[in-house]
């Protein structure tokens, strides 16, 4: 840990984690036991919201995105896909009332305070 110029206490400077290779090894073991079990549990949820997201919009209900990560490091990450594709827009932003969003993706965003 270090400390910021502005008094915050922040991780390692180099990005390691600080653990020794048995805690480490420990945590990994236990945070992918804990991502199994998750997923276990709540496979039918994300089979039926990929069914949803599949018949709103008429495509694949999952998409990949490439994210970085710690490091710089490159991964990709599996979404629903609560969007349609328009070749006609350029533009990643959404706006109320945007016809791209799907009935299901609309269900999934809160709606803003009037």
């Amino acid at each position: 840990m270090h400390v910021r110029s502005d008094g915050a206490l922040v991780g390692q400077a180099d990005g390691a984690s600080g653990l020794s290779l048995s805690s480490a090894a420990l945590k990994r073991g236990f945070d992918c036991l804990g991502a199994a079990a998750g997923l276990v549990l709540t496979f039918w949820l994300i089979a039926l919201a990929w069914l949803v997201a599949t018949i709103d919009t008429g495509a694949n209900g999952f998409f990949m995105q490439e994210r970085v990560g710690r490091l710089g490091r490159r991964f990709r990450v599996i979404k629903l896909r609560t969007m349609r594709v328009d070749p006609a827009l350029r533009t990643t932003v959404s706006t109320a009332g945007d016809a791209r969003v799907t009935r299901a993706g609309r269900l999934a965003t809160p709606r803003q305070a009037r």
